[in-house]
């Protein structure tokens, strides 16, 4: 989905313009990892993998950083084998997002090329954890688009490994305000 430059600020001059107003309102989403990468004419910014519900807003704190289903049992309060196995069977197996900012001069794809949960965390691992200089002082011209790419994977048992999206039922601005990254009218 391609979004307007205004919608980061009035007057976005430069790629690290772009990238500092983007930091602000990832930051404000509770976004706290990111990574960075060098795409023709400006950066790419990866976000780190998030669970999220069924509308498109994020899980609730501390559900929403875990990809694990297992993991959000508590054991403790369970009283018995039974139980614990009545608990993984009926864990949310998880519907989890990874979205990348894009502010380049090439055209963005669709979105639509498959890749694992594993890989899309490996993303956070491989690149840059700052905006090179060299990146941030590329002036933004009318050549420049600011698209985003939404990667959706889904679990479909708490036993299995979460599977590509290749048809979100969400769309791409539906997950923008769940995750808290556009307003209603945007």
């Amino acid at each position: 989905m391609v979004l307007a430059f205004t919608r980061l600020g009035p007057s976005i001059a430069t790629a690290g313009q772009a990238e500092a107003a983007l930091r602000v309102q990832l930051s404000r989403a509770g976004y706290d990892r990111r990574s960075y990468f060098a795409v023709p004419g400006g950066f790419a910014l990866v976000t780190q993998p998030e669970r999220f519900d069924a509308d498109g807003r994020s899980a609730a704190e501390p559900k929403r950083w875990v990809l694990e289903p297992s993991a959000l049992i508590d054991w403790s309060q369970l009283a018995n084998p039974r139980s614990w196995l009545s608990a993984f069977r009926n864990a949310d197996p998880g519907r989890y997002r990874v979205i990348v900012f894009l502010v380049s001069t090439a055209s963005s794809t669709s979105g639509s090329e498959q890749v694992s949960l594993p890989e899309a965390q490996q993303w956070l691992d491989r690149g840059a954890d700052v905006l090179p200089p060299s990146i941030a002082g590329v002036p933004i011209g009318p050549a420049h688009h600011f698209s985003v790419l939404v990667y959706e994977f889904a679990r479909p048992s708490v036993r299995s490994e979460p599977a590509f999206v290749t048809t979100s039922a969400l769309g791409a601005r539906k997950h923008l305000r769940g995750a808290r990254l556009a307003g209603e009218g945007q």
